[in-house]
């Protein structure tokens, strides 16, 4: 299995392909959801010139996109240096780990670049399949 340098074209690409297998199986119509990342600090191949690489997904009953590039009107934004993100993109979450940060969430590194706008838990329960089929292609 080919391991892409997270937010690069070509994890874009991958991540497209998984959410579109995932949505198309598990979405349900008339459901919508968007998701907007901002990460700083991003590696120079891949970041604009102020060193953050923009993200969105988007999510419309049976059909999904993966795309670079912000997306103003989402309904979850969210912004993180990309060391941060990048950590989240290594972990493969279990229902017994979910439960457990949940009762006992991880202590973290602070992160000045970290906010969240809008509600996370309005998001489809298959994203986290799909954050997990991600992550053995993440490098």
């Amino acid at each position: 299995m080919t391991k892409v340098v997270f937010l690069s074209k070509e994890w874009i690409k991958k991540a497209d392909s998984v959410l579109k297998d995932i949505v198309g199986k598990n979405g349900e119509e008339g459901k919508r959801f968007s998701v907007s990342e901002a990460l700083a600090e991003s590696p120079t191949e891949i970041s604009d010139e102020n060193g953050f690489v923009y993200y969105h997904i988007l999510i419309d009953g049976k059909s999904a996109q993966v795309n670079l590039g912000q997306y103003e009107s989402a309904d979850v934004k969210i912004q993180a240096s990309y060391a941060s993100a990048l950590k989240s993109a290594y972990i493969f979450y279990t229902p017994e780990l979910i439960k457990e940060y949940s009762e006992n969430p991880p202590k973290r590194d602070p992160d000045p670049y970290e906010k969240v706008e809008g509600d996370l838990a309005s998001s489809p329960s298959y994203i986290t399949e799909f954050h997990n089929r991600m992550v053995a292609f993440t490098l």
